[in-house]
């Protein structure tokens, strides 16, 4: 059970991750962030600035904590 769980957890954490560093590529795309972020990797085709500045921000939100 415990395996399970921590199997469901990293694959959450996976889907998010990965659908959410898409979301800075779509803006630049539509003109709402910069367009360095549309950049894409040459043999992956992945966004990997976006991927770069959202793991960035996903690290500094993790420094800052929600308890008192």
């Amino acid at each position: 059970m415990t395996m399970a769980a921590m199997v469901t957890n990293l694959s959450l954490l996976n889907a998010t991750v990965l659908t959410s560093t898409r979301m800075p590529f779509a803006l630049a795309e539509d003109g709402y962030l910069p367009g360095f972020l549309t950049r894409k990797h040459r043999r992956f085709g992945t966004p990997w600035i976006g991927i770069v500045v959202s793991a960035v921000l996903y690290g500094l939100l993790a420094l800052h904590s929600l308890s008192s």
